[in-house]
């Protein structure tokens, strides 16, 4: 084999090896990416949970509050 051929055959196993080592380099950062937003969305989720709860909490409060003052004024 010529030394040019060898050279080609040199250079297009590196170029190879680099568009693996790129390929998988974005393939982690995509799944990375992907897994951090699932995590902000998981975390979305939890705190409109959390707020939900809340209003129905004030809600109820809020009930209770209108029901003894009607309760009240029935007394009056």
């Amino acid at each position: 084999m010529c030394c040019l051929c060898i050279a080609a055959q040199m250079n297009h196993r590196t170029i190879f090896q680099s568009t693996d080592h790129n390929y998988l380099t974005n393939q982690t950062k995509v799944r990375y990416f992907t897994i951090s937003l699932i995590n902000k969305i998981r975390r979305t989720e939890e705190a409109s949970q959390i707020l939900l709860k809340r209003i129905h909490r004030i809600k109820e409060i809020e009930r209770r509050k209108r029901k003894t003052k009607l309760d009240l004024t029935k007394v009056m």
